[in-house]
């Protein structure tokens, strides 16, 4: 009898220390906070959506999402949960502490910023995604079994389907997010968006309140200090960050920052770049 034998070696990349944090929670669109509730943190993030009608903004895109699907963020992507009716929203969020482990987030980070965060998993896949995380909330179990329930999280991502292509029923919207978001460091007017998006005033901001329920204003305000926290943490200093998110006077600058997140910018850098 002809001997046959197959022989595969994998050098496997060391994995350095990192954290999961999940959280479940519903979330009441009525709450005037939760309508305005952005997110801009240091981790990735996994949304998965278990109830509630609701679209999400991430950069210059806009997901619909349905019960049972995904959505990714990886650390400083802008993104907004945006309530289409008073329907409970249920969700797991997961943060994951990516730093030196990036070549396992492959799908958060090889891909361009706000593209490709909405993930489709099967109906089957879905249930079971949901269960995981209720066992990974509730049952702690020994560290091996711990990590594997993380595997199987991401096994679970990466067998979803990630749409090309999303439709908008606003391209107006569409045109205003993509200027801002490669104009930021500029002076931008509503005036000036609403010709970028070739609209008058009047049907840019009633168009951005369907779709985003926030104005143009608000969403550029929002997107400014997004940024900023971006820049801060990479260690910037407090006068480039004004210069490059597109802020006029420094001292207002660091009064809005302080009002918008607790912490003066200088107090924001110590923290989260860990650099003086």
């Amino acid at each position: 009898m002809k001997h046959i034998e197959k022989i595969r070696s994998i050098d496997y990349k060391q994995v350095s220390d990192f954290s999961m944090t999940v959280r479940y929670a519903e979330s009441d669109p009525s709450r005037p906070e939760t309508q305005f509730e952005s997110h801009i943190h240091n981790t990735c993030e996994i949304l998965v959506h278990i109830s509630g009608d609701i679209t999400f903004n991430v950069e210059n895109n806009l997901y619909p999402v349905m019960p049972g699907n995904i959505i990714i963020t990886r650390p400083y992507e802008y993104h907004h949960c945006i309530y289409r009716s008073s329907a409970q929203h249920k969700h797991f969020c997961i943060f994951l502490q990516a730093d030196n482990n990036e070549f396992l987030y492959d799908l958060f980070y090889d891909r361009a910023v706000g593209e490709k965060n909405l993930l489709i998993p099967t109906k089957e896949d879905s249930e079971k995604l949901i269960t995981l995380c209720h066992e990974i909330m509730n049952t702690p179990q020994t560290p091996f079994a711990e990590y594997a329930r993380f595997f199987k999280l991401m096994q679970y991502l990466h067998k979803a389907e990630v749409p090309d292509t999303v439709q908008h029923p606003h391209t107006d919207v569409i045109l205003a997010l993509t200027y801002i978001n490669a104009h930021l460091s500029e002076k931008i007017t509503v005036d000036l968006l609403a010709r970028q998006a070739s609209v008058s005033i009047n049907t840019l901001e009633r168009h951005f309140h369907e779709m985003l329920h926030m104005t143009p204003s608000e969403y550029l305000r929002q997107k400014r200090f997004a940024k900023a926290m971006e820049y801060l943490a990479l260690s910037n200093n407090v006068s480039e960050v004004c210069e490059l998110c597109g802020f006029a006077d420094t001292s207002a600058f660091i009064q809005q920052f302080r009002r918008a997140t607790g912490m003066t910018p200088l107090q924001y850098k110590k923290k989260f770049s860990g650099k003086n």
